[in-house]
């Protein structure tokens, strides 16, 4: 049987008897609780119901939410009436029910549906007794709680803090019996601190917008590792889980240091002369880069391991030691060897970068196609100027420069070099032509380094700015 179906016969199952119990209560003492719990059961009852197309479960559970709406807000007393219709309403389902499960022709259901038909006119005409006035509006109703909103109640403090996304393929045919069947699997494994999806998003009869993925915040005392499975279910195109409890998070901080400062500049120094020699195939032989090599590796092998604690420190120290282990024995450096370490170091820098990139060392800009001066002064005069070393500015998405624009850029470069910051121009792949043309035009006045990526402008060399005025690299 279908995952789908089996979740709603075991929720309904569990709905079913829980509805029974507050009956049953009920008929003992008034209890606004019992009858708050009745009516979200027959609110998702009737919602899952519909999303599974049995449409039948779904009319009488609407007919039995909109008697215990009434009744739950005084506008209907809860006699012997309302009890009858109660219990009666339940046993129609429990029939229906059991024969969806027994998967028996829709023929066997026969009386039990012209039963229930009865019983729903027999609700409509007692509602329909009340005043006008006492009609509750359906769309000003309070919020219905269903299994979303009851995962948001649970009260669960866990070690574990998650930030899911749940991607669904094209072809998904049933979102809503998809985002049932996710909340129905993980609801016993943790709680809810937030959900981009709602009940009515899975229960609704016409929701109100199309869903193609979901987001979600699980505290849960499991490991990212075992929540995988709940959420392989068909139609599921792809989970991306996060962790975000404290201690990931504080391990994800750079540490505000000089010290730390200190550390990443010295890496990006020594990488920089690692990669001039790595990616220089005439200038030197392959005895002298083996010594440079080892040599830069040593030493930022060595200054990682007296770093301050931080999420790629070991990252940084494991490289060293691969490429130093490969190294071993060697007295030239072939081709493959070559490779294999150009590749191990560009992967390495490329994470110390994403680690690095806006807090220390490197400042980025992304100019939009407004208030170009107005909007970069601003990150300048924000940032600290005594952790920074290059400002990358990512004209790629920009259409022109005003005539001001390029004056302040001018005079902001020359300010920047005075506090030991170098500028970096990224226009992007393809290059922003029209604005690179106007880079050209003013290199007699000032040269701007100009880098297609923003990795090729973070490898750019710090003093030099550039060999040439558009620079493309490794790092693509």
């Amino acid at each position: 049987m279908d995952p789908m179906y089996i979740a709603y016969f075991e929720e309904t199952e569990e709905f079913l008897q829980k509805a029974e119990g507050c009956l049953i209560k009920l008929e003992t003492a008034y209890s606004a609780d019992d009858i708050n719990e009745l009516f979200r059961i027959a609110h998702s009852i009737k919602g899952s119901s519909m999303m599974m197309g049995y449409d039948k479960i779904g009319n009488l559970t609407h007919k039995l939410e909109d008697m215990l709406d009434y009744v739950r807000k005084g506008k209907l007393q809860l006699d012997s009436q309302v009890f009858r219709l109660c219990f009666d309403g339940l046993d129609y389902v429990k029939k229906l029910f059991e024969s969806k499960k027994a998967m028996l022709d829709e023929e066997n259901d026969k009386d039990v549906v012209l039963a229930a038909r009865k019983l729903e006119e027999e609700i409509d005409q007692l509602l329909r007794g009340i005043s006008e006035e006492k009609n509750p509006d359906r769309k000003q109703s309070e919020p219905v709680s269903g299994i979303v909103s009851a995962m948001k109640e649970v009260e669960h403090e866990a070690k574990n803090r998650y930030f899911i996304s749940v991607f669904f393929s094209d072809d998904a045919p049933m979102a809503q019996a998809l985002l049932f069947m996710i909340f129905h699997n993980i609801k016993g494994i943790g709680s809810l601190l937030y959900s981009s999806v709602s009940d009515h998003d899975i229960f609704a009869s016409s929701p109100d917008r199309s869903v193609t993925s979901c987001e979600m915040i699980l505290n849960t005392e499991m490991e990212a590792s075992e929540l995988y499975p709940y959420f392989e279910l068909t139609y599921v195109d792809k989970t991306v889980i996060i962790d975000i409890s404290t201690n990931s998070l504080q391990n994800l901080a750079v540490p505000d240091t000089p010290n730390t400062f200190a550390f990443f500049e010295m890496f990006f120094n020594e990488f920089k002369k690692i990669y001039d020699v790595l990616f220089d195939d005439q200038t030197i032989n392959s005895s002298e880069l083996l010594t440079i090599i080892r040599e830069q590796a040593a030493k930022i092998g060595n200054e990682a391991e007296n770093a301050s604690p931080h999420a790629v420190k070991w990252e940084i120290k494991r490289c060293c030691e691969r490429c130093l282990l490969l190294l071993t024995g060697k007295t030239k450096l072939g081709n493959e060897s070559r490779n294999m370490i150009r590749n191990e170091f560009m992967e390495m820098f490329e994470k110390v970068y994403r680690f690095v990139r806006g807090r220390l060392i490197f400042k980025i800009f992304k100019a939009r196609n407004r208030n170009f001066k107005n909007q970069l002064s601003e990150i300048v005069e924000r940032m600290d100027k005594t952790l920074v070393r290059k400002l990358l500015i990512d004209v790629s998405a920009l259409n022109e420069w005003e005539t001001s624009d390029l004056t302040f850029l001018i005079d902001l470069k020359r300010q920047l070099r005075g506090k030991g910051i170098t500028i970096a121009v990224i226009a992007g792949v393809p290059l922003n032509k029209r604005l690179v043309n106007i880079l050209d035009s003013i290199a007699p006045i000032e040269r701007f380094s100009v880098f297609d990526t923003e990795l090729n402008a973070a490898l750019g060399d710090y003093a030099a700015e550039g060999r040439s005025n558009i620079w493309g690299g490794a790092a693509k």
